[in-house]
This record gives C-alpha cells, structure tokens and sequence, in this order.
C-alpha cells in the first residue's frame, strides 16, 4: 500500500467551494486486464468457456485539496467496490477545530 503521494494534475478547481473543508476524499477504482497467467493472482471474470480472465483492481483515496493518495491498494477483481468501501473509514477522521459555517 502507498500512502500520501502527491500527484499531478493538469486540471484545477476553484478550492473556494470546499473552503469550509480541511480534508476532501474521493474514492474510486478502476480494472485492468492483465496476463492470464496472473489469473490465480488476480482473478477477473470468466469468458463463454468458462476460462478465467486475470483482471486486478486499483483502488484509491485521493485528498482533492492536498492533491496526495491517502489510500492505494491494487486487489483481485473480484474485490468489488462495496466490499472496498470501508477503506475509507481508516483514513476518515474527524476534524480536531472545525472550521465555523458561514453563510454568504
């Protein structure tokens, strides 16, 4: 697992939306074929023979205001989001001196 690697991103948003925020985590996956050999190693789905595909998934946490991962694991496939979700809860923290709302 890599944790806090900053990242480089062409595109930019205007930080003024989540001005009220000290952290803001975005969580999501994405699947890559990759050798069947790798299939015992990252099962993927199985073809009209019945043939397994090797298929890995990556999954990560990125803080969109420091621009870093605060989670990255690459997994099976068949590890779905749901079941992944809760990664997030060993990143999550409440904020120590929250930011007041403020009305504009």
């Amino acid at each position: 697992m890599i944790q806090s690697s900053k990242i480089k991103s062409k595109h930019h948003f205007n930080r003024s939306l989540f001005s009220n925020f000290r952290r803001v985590l975005l969580q999501d996956s994405t699947s890559i074929k990759v050798d069947p050999k790798l299939a015992t190693v990252f099962p993927g789905t199985r073809n009209q023979a019945r043939k397994r595909n090797a298929t890995l998934k990556i999954q990560a946490a990125i803080d969109i205001l420091t621009e870093q991962f605060t989670f990255f694991d690459i997994t099976p496939f068949t590890k779905n989001d749901q079941s992944a979700s809760k990664n997030i809860l060993e990143i999550a923290q409440p904020a120590v001196d929250p930011k007041p709302w403020t009305v504009s």
